[in-house]
C-alpha cells in the first residue's frame, strides 16, 4: 500500500476516528486505527473498541492520491501524534512487507504493524430500517441532554440516551436520578420505525462531534442489538445498552404551581458567581424567591458567603426558599440557547420542572435547605 496526502487531513482523521480506540485493551489489535487504499482513490479509516465503531471516508480523504491499494493497521497514538507533528504540507504512508513507514520532507518513522486480517468486521449501513434528521437539530438535541446521563457503572441502563421514536416525533431522554433532560424533535420517518433504544453516552458524544454541517441530512438505522448513524464525515456504529430505561413520564412533575421566568444568560451568570465561594459534592446555591425577584446565595463550611442577585426574573406567587446543586441548572442552562427560561416549583422538597422553549424539558431535584 502507499499514498500520499495532505496532512492536516491526515491529522484530523485519525484524531476523530482515534476518539474510538480505547486506551488499554486485552486485545491489542483494537489499540490500532485501519486504513484501507481504494485502487479508485481515496482512504478509509476505521476503529472500535467493539462497543462503538467509526468509519471516515469523507471530506479531504476522498482526494487522497493512492499509488498502491492496500490496507494497513497503524498504533493510533504514534500515528496520530506523527500526523499532527509533522511540519509539510503533505504526508506519505507505505508498507513495505510487514513494516509501515510514514515520512514527510525531512523525517520518516518506521515499525512494525499487525495483520490487519486480525481487525474486527466493522458493521456497514443499510437504509432497510433508516430514519432521517437534520444534523442541526440532531447536534443541538444530543448537547441537551448528553450532560445529565449516568456515570455510574452501577447504573447501566441509565449510562446512555434513550433514543424514542414514534411516528416523526423523536425523543432524546437522558437522567442521572437526580435530573433529567427531555428533547422533542423530528425525524423522516417514511418507515413507520418505532424502537426506543439506549444509545451509550460515548456514541452520541461522538456523533455529535461528526456531524459539522447543520444542513446535512443524518441517516440512522436501528436493528435489534445495535444503531448504525450514516454523516458526511462517516458511518458510526455502536451497541445498544440492556436493560430498562426509567418511564420518564412518570418523572415529570404535574402539581409545580409557582412559575418563575427569568432569562437564561442572567440566571447562568447569577448560579455561576454564587457557587464560587462553594466546593465539594454537597456544595449548593439557595434559590430564595419572591415576587419578580429572585436571590441566590451560598455558604461553605468555613464561613464565607455569598449573595447575589439575578436580574429580569418575575415571579407573583408566594415566595419560596429552595436549594439545588448549582452544576445541575449550569450543565443545562449553557446548552439551552433560548433567551429564558421559566422554572416551576411546587415547594421546597419537590422536583422542580424547567423548560425552555415548547421542546425541552428538564427536571432537576432539590438539595437540603441549609441554615443561614
Amino acid at each position: 500500500m502507499k499514498f500520499r496526502c495532505e496532512t492536516k487531513v491526515l491529522a484530523d482523521s485519525l484524531a476523530l476516528v482515534g476518539s474510538v480506540v480505547p486506551a488499554r485493551s486485552p486485545k491489542p489489535v483494537l489499540e490500532n486505527i485501519k486504513l484501507v487504499a481504494s485502487a479508485s482513490g481515496g482512504l478509509e479509516l476505521m476503529a472500535t473498541d467493539l462497543e462503538v465503531g467509526l468509519r471516515c471516508a469523507g471530506g479531504g480523504l476522498a482526494e487522497v492520491e493512492v499509488e498502491e491499494p492496500g490496507e494497513v493497521l497503524l498504533p493510533a497514538a504514534q500515528a496520530s501524534n506523527i500526523a499532527r507533528e509533522a511540519t509539510t504540507k503533505d504526508i506519505s504512508v507505505a508498507t513495505e512487507e510487514s513494516k509501515c513507514i510514514i515520512s514527510y520532507t525531512g523525517a520518516s518513522y518506521d515499525f512494525p504493524c499487525d495483520n490487519s486480517a486480525d481487525f474486527p468486521e466493522m458493521p456497514g449501513f443499510s437504509d432497510k430500517k433508516a430514519v432521517t434528521v437534520a444534523a442541526g437539530e440532531l447536534k443541538t438535541m444530543i448537547a441537551r441532554t448528553v450532560f445529565a446521563a449516568a456515570q455510574e457503572q452501577a447504573r447501566y441502563a441509565l449510562n446512555g440516551i434513550l433514543f424514542s421514536l414514534k411516528g416523526e416525533v423523536l425523543r432524546l431522554v437522558a437522567t442521572d436520578g437526580r435530573r433529567l433532560a427531555l428533547v422533542k424533535g423530528k425525524a423522516i420517518n417514511k418507515g413507520g420505525v418505532a424502537a426506543e433504544p439506549i444509545i451509550p453516552t460515548k456514541a452520541m458524544a461522538l456523533l455529535e462531534k461528526l456531524m459539522v454541517n447543520p444542513e446535512e441530512k443524518v441517516k440512522v438505522e436501528m436493528g435489534d442489538n445495535q444503531v448504525v448513524v450514516q454523516t458526511a464525515a462517516g458511518t458510526l456504529s455502536t451497541r445498544l445498552i440492556e436493560g430498562q430505561f426509567p418511564n420518564y413520564e412518570e418523572v415529570l412533575p404535574k402539581d409545580c404551581d409557582k412559575t418563575m421566568t427569568v432569562p437564561t444568560a442572567k440566571l447562568h451568570s447569577a448560579i455561576r458567581r454564587t457557587a464560587l465561594i462553594t466546593a465539594g459534592e454537597s456544595r449548593s446555591v439557595r434559590f430564595s424567591i419572591k415576587k419578580d425577584a429572585l436571590l441566590l446565595s451560598s455558604q461553605s463550611l468555613e464561613g464565607r458567603h455569598a449573595a447575589v442577585e439575578a436580574e429580569g426574573a418575575k415571579y407573583d406567587a408566594e415566595p419560596l426558599d429552595i436549594a439545588f446543586n448549582p452544576d445541575f441548572f449550569t450543565d443545562m442552562l449553557k446548552v439551552v440557547g433560548d433567551e429564558e427560561v421559566t422554572v416551576s416549583f411546587k415547594d421546597s422538597t419537590s422536583a422542580a420542572l424547567v423548560k425552555a422553549g415548547k421542546d425541552y424539558t428538564y427536571v432537576v431535584m432539590p438539595v437540603q435547605l441549609q441554615e443561614t
